[in-house]
């Protein structure tokens, strides 16, 4: 059991005292939803009384905390759990309110586009993605930044997914996404961009009609598990690659295809008879060596399961087994048992696992370790 206590700065504190007497005389911050992001651990709303929270029932490995409330910065503390009780004292930081002068006005031809762009960009366009739905679509604001070129989607509100796909609702914490208008297939490579996750998310679980969609939401999400980043790093930090069918292989070139996946073997090696880009088979000790962090381009290999058909311009399609590059923008990488990496913004996607990283194609971290409708 873990138990945690938040305050936050109450109106008559911001309105009277500088930045230390709001420290200094805090007042309690109740209706918060205090939960593990990226779980379905935690509380929307509720509290224990006098602004105190407690979460249960955590299994062990790291987490980020995450408080989010109305008014207030979203905080998100890197926590250890390892069965022992804890309590934390947490003061919330009042959210400075945009301009709305700024804000793309509904209805106009521009907010429409960057509707449709922002959807593409935050749950995707697998099939997964055409079964997800965004509840609250009109609570997000688009501004445009100052390049002139691209837009942030921000919400005073949590943005919720309905995703009838994998049974999930989930709640995202949505402070600042950019959306760009640029046409990501303008280059004959393809699919260069990474996918990483918009902000803190919270799931619960859909009621089910039936037995029969029960039995379809656990077969989904066992696809959507398959081949992710999570189950590729907890096959990696328990030495289980082989065994869940990954392979790896480090090099020295990155060149993506125009199906989004990492060009085949034959491509990367011979072009023109020549041998152009070689990449060699690498061991999951050399990957986690702390005292060696790992640098190179590290290429994935998922042969359990084909590339689900994506259609791209020219009638295209996704061919061979799942193949995926990260990219290392800065040395090493550290997981937990729970499949819990961190430092999340140091790797780039790119490829297949790329893919899930779309809020429809997304799994609570502890699946499937704990959850009882998978047992």
């Amino acid at each position: 059991m873990a138990s945690f206590f938040f305050a936050g700065e109450g109106p008559e504190s911001r309105q009277h005292n500088g930045a230390r007497d709001r420290r200094r005389h805090p007042s309690t911050c109740p209706s918060a939803s205090v939960f593990l992001a990226n779980t379905m651990i935690g509380e929307m709303g509720k509290e224990d009384g006098d602004g105190a929270y407690t979460l249960s029932g955590i299994p062990n490995g790291k987490y980020d905390l995450t408080i989010s409330r109305a008014g207030y910065k979203v905080k998100k503390i890197p926590i250890e759990v390892n069965g022992e009780e804890r309590a934390l004292d947490i003061l919330l930081v009042p959210r400075t309110l945009m301009s709305k002068e700024e804000v793309i006005k509904p209805n106009s031809a521009l907010y429409h586009k960057l509707v449709r762009y922002f959807i593409r960009s935050f749950i995707g366009e697998t099939e997964n993605a055409k079964k997800s739905e965004i509840i609250n679509l009109f609570d997000i604001e688009f501004r445009p930044n100052e390049d002139g070129k691209t837009f942030t989607a921000s919400s005073q509100k949590p943005i919720v997914v309905m995703n009838v796909a994998l049974g999930y609702f989930i709640r995202c914490s949505l402070e600042e996404f950019e959306v760009d208008l640029k046409d990501r297939y303008s280059l004959l490579d393809g699919l260069l961009e990474s996918r990483v996750q918009p902000g803190p998310l919270w799931f619960g679980e859909l009621p089910p009609k039936d037995k029969a969609q029960v039995r379809l939401w656990k077969k989904e999400r066992i696809r959507a598990y398959n081949g992710s980043i999570i189950h590729f790093m907890r096959s990696l930090k328990a030495g289980t690659l082989f065994k869940n069918d990954f392979m790896i292989y480090k090099y020295d070139s990155v060149h993506v295809g125009i199906n989004g996946n990492p060009r085949t073997s034959t491509e990367f090696v011979n072009k023109n008879g020549k041998e152009e880009y070689e990449y060699y088979p690498v061991s999951e000790k050399e990957v986690l060596d702390l005292d060696k962090p790992f640098s190179s381009s590290l290429k994935i290999v998922y042969s359990r399961e084909a590339p689900e058909s994506i259609l791209l311009p020219g009638s295209m399609h996704a061919v061979g087994p799942q193949q995926t590059v990260i990219q290392f923008l800065a040395p090493g990488i550290a997981i937990r048992e729970n499949g819990y990496y961190e430092n999340p913004w140091n790797y780039s996607i790119i490829g297949y696992m790329g893919w899930s990283q779309y809020i429809a194609d997304l799994l609570p971290l502890e699946y499937p370790l704990n959850l009882k409708s998978e047992k």
